[in-house]
């Protein structure tokens, strides 16, 4: 039996926040401020409450979707022998190879042309994973231009169109014309319904190149000239118009908003142009710097580009996006060279075995 006088008999630890204790007196201000339960506003309080659980719910299930419905991309390389065949994916024109471009994962219908070959693909892109397609064409290897002969390249949008020069059929566009003499040339491309007309100026020793878009016949056209340390192509409203191979590319006069593309580097570039009747404009393209990791066992020199650039390991060396002759050198076992790929879409990394032949 308890035998304490009642005022000295423990009191009860109240029971915090529970409903029956809703006029419970606290003895202390700060245990009511802090604990005490909502009395008036409980029914809106827990309203609140469910009301963001719903929403966090919400917000959880929608970032679920999204990252499910933006699914990784994959790479389609196309090559072709030789080299500047007219690449058409799904119906569109996306270039001359060789070209590599990110794609949906799935199947793509793949359209190769080169002169007047074609060549009909499935690709299957993968995610994650870049597709190789090597296509090889016969009789079209381009024959190299000398001194005292120019070369033509045609392109139209759409591609097909008949190209004549001079009088003479020479096939469908995407074409290139090889061995004709430098001085005025007269071309009609027969396409869509019409005629377009051009007079082309070749120099000896040079790619000219001429697009032919759905600007009127008889429109006044200039030259572009393109200054680039790699091969890129060039669009316009999101329509190929020309390479930098071609050493000037016909253009019809007035402001060009121009996108110079280099997938394979993960470079994109806008330049806005002004071509004028007769003239040659020119735009140069300067390219960033990327990282690039450089390791040899058991050590060696490195020498890219024929300039001396340390000793490995070599962490986060920043070289302009393209290709670079690196040479690692050890002075008892000997050198050995390799090719690098800077781009802009990670880092390069290359490490040799000096040891190894």
């Amino acid at each position: 039996m308890n035998t304490l006088p009642f005022s000295q008999r423990p009191t009860e630890t109240p029971r915090v926040g529970h409903p029956d204790d809703a006029e419970f007196e606290f003895d202390s201000e700060s245990t009511r401020r802090n604990f005490a339960p909502p009395r008036r506003n409980s029914l809106r309080w827990v309203m609140g409450l469910l009301a963001i659980v719903g929403l966090t719910a919400a917000g959880v299930w929608t970032f679920r979707t999204s990252m499910k419905g933006a699914a990784p991309e994959g790479a389609l390389r196309v090559e072709s022998e030789p080299a500047g065949a007219a690449v058409e994916i799904d119906g569109s024109l996306r270039g001359l190879t060789p070209l590599t471009l990110n794609l949906a994962p799935g199947q793509h219908a793949v359209v190769v042309s080169l002169d007047a070959q074609k060549q009909e693909i499935t690709a299957n892109v993968t995610r994650g994973v870049q597709n190789v397609h090597h296509l090889r064409f016969t009789n079209s290897a381009p024959a190299a231009v000398s001194g005292g002969k120019a070369r033509l390249q045609v392109i139209s949008e759409p591609a097909g169109a008949t190209v004549s020069v001079d009088g003479t059929q020479r096939g469908v566009a995407p074409i290139t014309v090889d061995s004709l003499e430098p001085g005025e040339h007269q071309v009609v491309v027969q396409g869509s319904g019409k005629a377009q007309r051009r007079t082309v100026t070749l120099e000896a020793g040079t790619t000219a190149s001429l697009v032919i878009t759905n600007a009127p016949a008889g429109s006044e056209s200039g030259w572009l000239v393109t200054k680039t340390p790699t091969t890129m192509q060039i669009f316009e409203g999101g329509k190929l118009i020309g390479t930098t191979e071609a050493d000037r590319v016909m253009l019809s006069v007035g402001t060009r908003n121009l996108e110079f593309v280099a997938d394979a580097l993960g470079f994109r570039a806008r330049r806005s142009v002004v071509i004028s009747s007769g003239q040659t404009t020119t735009a140069a393209m300067s390219l960033p710097q990327a990282q690039v990791n450089l390791n040899a066992v058991p050590w060696a020199e490195v020498v890219i580009d024929g300039n001396p650039s340390g000793q490995t390991p070599i962490a986060n060396m920043l070289l302009t996006i393209g290709p670079h002759d690196v040479e690692f050198r050890h002075p008892e076992l000997g050198s050995k060279r390799v090719r690098v790929m800077v781009s802009l879409t990670e880092p390069a990394r290359v490490a040799v075995d000096m040891r190894g032949r």
